[in-house]
C-alpha cells in the first residue's frame, strides 16, 4: 500500500486549495452576442458551453441578427428588427437567470427614432437590459452621426450606456466615438475592441481624458489591456470576448488564456476588477 508522508499531504491538500480558489473567481464577459451563427439555437448552446468551460458567470449578449448590413452571420437570415431581436435577447435571458444580460442592438438606418414597441420592452425588463449596443460597420453609421441623436436621448432618458464596435473603418473609428462622446457627455460609451484591427494604443490615448468613455477587452491582448488599466484607470476596463463568433471555442483562443490564467500578474484587486467587477458595477449588476 502506498504510503504519503503527512507533510505531503498537507502541500498536496495546499495546491490543491489554491488551485481550485484561483479557479473559482466567477467571470462576467462584458461583450458576447446570439446570432445565426450557423443558427441562433447553436449559437445560444455555443456561448454556455464556452461560459461552463472557462467559469464564466453571466455575460451581457447582443443580438447581432438585427444587423443591417451583417458583417459575421453565416447563413442568409432576414435582419430583425431592433424589438424583435431584444426580444428574443431577453426570453434567453429570463431562461438563464443571473447568467445572461441584454444590450438592445439599434438600428437607425431603418428605424429612425426607437420604436415604442422597442422603448416599452427596454423600459420593461431593465433588470436584464443593461445598454444600447450600437454596431457602426454592420449598421454604416458613426456614432457622431446626428441620425444617433434619438437614440441617445433614449440612452439619457434611461441612464443606460451605449456599448459601441469600434475598429479601423470610417464609421468605426475611436476618432468617430469620441467625437460623439465629446457631443454628448452625459452618455456613458464603452468602446467595444479599443479599436479592432489596429494596435489600440491610440484608441487607449483618445479617450483618456474623456470620464464618459470606458472599454472592453474583445480581442484585445492582456499586455494591452494592462496598459488600458494603468492609463484610464482601473475601473474603465471590462474583460469581453465577442463570444461565440467563433463558435464554442471562442474563449479557447490565446488571447483569453492569456485572461484565464493571468498572464501579466495584475495584482489580485486589480485582476478581480478586470475580470467581473467594473463591468458588474458600470452595468448595475446585483
Amino acid at each position: 500500500m502506498l504510503s504519503i508522508r503527512p507533510q505531503c499531504v498537507c502541500t498536496i491538500a495546499f495546491l490543491v486549495l489554491g488551485f481550485i480558489l484561483i479557479n473559482d473567481m466567477k467571470i462576467f464577459d462584458a461583450h458576447a452576442h446570439i446570432a445565426s451563427w450557423p443558427t441562433l439555437e447553436e449559437s445560444k448552446s455555443d456561448l454556455l458551453l464556452g461560459m461552463l468551460q472557462h467559469n464564466v458567470e453571466a455575460s451581457l449578449i447582443s443580438n447581432a441578427d438585427c444587423a443591417t448590413f451583417p458583417s459575421e452571420r453565416k447563413r442568409d437570415v432576414p435582419s430583425l428588427s431592433a424589438a424583435s431581436g431584444l426580444r428574443i435577447a431577453i426570453e434567453f435571458a429570463r431562461e438563464y437567470p443571473g447568467k445572461i444580460y441584454c444590450g438592445a442592438w439599434v438600428t437607425p438606418r431603418r428605424e429612425k427614432v426607437p420604436s415604442k414597441d422597442l422603448v416599452a420592452l427596454i423600459e420593461d425588463n431593465l433588470d436584464v437590459v443593461k445598454c444600447l449596443k450600437l454596431h457602426p460597420f454592420c449598421e454604416r453609421m458613426s456614432p457622431d452621426d446626428p441620425r444617433m441623436d434619438p437614440y441617445y436621448d433614449l440612452a439619457e432618458h434611461l441612464n443606460l450606456p451605449f456599448l459601441v464596435h469600434t475598429a479601423l473603418d470610417p464609421d468605426s473609428s475611436i476618432g468617430c466615438l469620441v467625437a460623439a462622446a465629446k457631443k454628448r457627455p452625459n452618455v456613458r460609451f464603452v468602446a467595444a475592441h479599443l479599436e479592432l484591427c489596429s494596435n489600440h494604443l491610440y484608441a487607449i490615448d483618445a479617450i483618456s481624458d474623456l470620464p464618459n468613455v470606458y472599454c472592453d477587452t474583445a480581442w484585445v491582448e492582456m499586455n494591452i489591456a494592462k496598459n488600458a488599466l494603468e492609463t484610464l484607470g482601473p475601473g474603465r476596463v471590462f474583460f469581453g470576448t465577442d463570444a461565440p463568433v467563433d463558435g464554442s471555442s471562442t474563449l479557447d483562443h490565446p488571447f483569453y488564456r492569456a485572461y484565464f490564467e493571468n498572464a501579466e500578474n495584475l495584482d489580485p484587486t486589480t485582476y478581480e476588477a478586470l475580470m467581473r467587477e467594473n463591468a458588474k458595477t458600470f452595468y448595475k449588476i446585483p
